[in-house]
């Protein structure tokens, strides 16, 4: 079945898989940080969603322990989606820079 590949089609490929190893480095050394409402606590994930950090402002040792766990709980979520975000958005340009975005879209509503 390889024989109906263009040489072309095999190109594009390769240069496709070029560009998702390079995005998922880039995605790797990217920081998104996330502050709580208070701005007392920040988390940071990598563009892949891998935590990295959560500092706590001295401050919001004063909170009870429910409402600090609650806060930190938040800004981890929010850091989270964050991330996903920002990585669903780098995929979303390189496929429709491949002219394959409504192929994403697709997979996304499923």
């Amino acid at each position: 079945m390889m024989k109906n590949i263009s040489p072309e089609k095999i190109k594009k490929a390769q240069e496709m898989s070029q560009k998702m190893q390079d995005m998922q480095k880039e995605l790797a050394a990217t920081e998104i940080e996330c502050k709580s409402a208070d701005g007392k606590i920040t988390v940071v994930y990598t563009g892949q969603s891998v935590p990295l950090s959560v500092e706590i402002d001295p401050a919001a040792m004063a909170m009870a322990a429910p409402e600090l766990s609650e806060a930190v709980t938040n800004a981890l979520k929010q850091a989270f989606i964050n991330s996903r975000k920002h990585a669903d958005g780098r995929m979303m340009a390189l496929y429709e820079e491949a002219g394959l975005g409504d192929l994403l879209r697709m997979q996304q509503q499923q």
